[in-house]
């Protein structure tokens, strides 16, 4: 029996600073919607997109910050193969270890969702190695608590 888990990120802007991420889930088995989909709503007053494509190459630096204390969702995805280091080519001293993402398969996190954060420290810097043969496109949704 294939069981598939499909997972939506709908980012909504309400009035005022606040910026509402909605999670929807659904569950489908070969193909049957099983129950209705469920959504998860997180707010923050600060949101990050960044859709960039990553060459080929090793240890790309890519702008991107990030207090885990105060991170309230994150979505990952790439339409390619990646490494992705923090804070440090290769994770390092100061990093953790590498985030391995697939073509096409999301990194989805918010902090309702009882999961681990993919992220383990305070990011100040991404690195991003692509070994593909071919650009891959980038794209990070963060959703932040500014206060």
């Amino acid at each position: 029996m294939l069981l598939l888990l499909g997972l939506l990120l709908v980012l909504l802007t309400v009035a005022g600073a606040t910026v509402t991420y909605d999670f929807v889930t659904t569950l489908s088995v070969n193909g049957v919607a099983k129950g209705a989909p469920r959504t998860v709503s997180v707010s923050g007053g600060s949101d990050q997109a960044i859709r960039e494509p990553m060459p080929i190459a090793a240890d790309t630096p890519l702008a991107f910050a990030c207090v885990i204390a105060k991170l309230k969702a994150l979505r990952i995805e790439a339409d390619g193969i990646i490494s992705i280091s923090t804070n440090d080519v290769h994770g390092g001293a100061v990093g953790q270890a590498p985030i391995l993402l697939a073509a096409n398969t999301p990194i989805l996190w918010n902090s309702s969702s009882g999961l681990a954060n993919p992220l383990t420290a305070n990011v100040t810097a991404l690195y991003i190695t692509n070994a593909s043969a071919a650009i891959v496109n980038l794209q990070i949704d963060k959703l932040e608590d500014p206060t």
